[in-house]
């Protein structure tokens, strides 16, 4: 079983009463930021989780809290082509 393909990089842990929470859009805080948050979430998952499935399994628990700070974006798995090209590097420096 290769690093990439071992169900340990392909998951997302959570514990049981780890609750996520989110800077609420609607918060006084600076508009770019609260603005970047959904996008970033999204990146990183798609960073994080290799393939689609792996990514649809752990996005419910994400979008949840984006939902409940108000947020109205759609999480979805973003393939290799739109992820960071430093993001690439390091997911094949990871599999060697």
């Amino acid at each position: 079983m290769s690093l990439l393909t071992s169900p340990m990089v392909n998951t997302c842990r959570n514990k049981r009463k780890n609750i996520r929470l989110y800077v609420n859009k609607k918060s006084n805080y600076r508009p770019r930021n609260i603005k970047n948050i959904p996008q970033s979430i999204n990146k990183r998952l798609s960073e994080i989780l290799y393939d689609e499935e792996s990514f649809k399994k752990a996005a419910p628990i994400y979008q949840k809290a984006l939902n409940n700070s108000g947020y109205t974006h759609y999480l979805n798995f973003l393939p290799n082509s739109q992820l960071n090209p430093h993001a690439l590097e390091e997911r094949t420096e990871k599999g060697k």
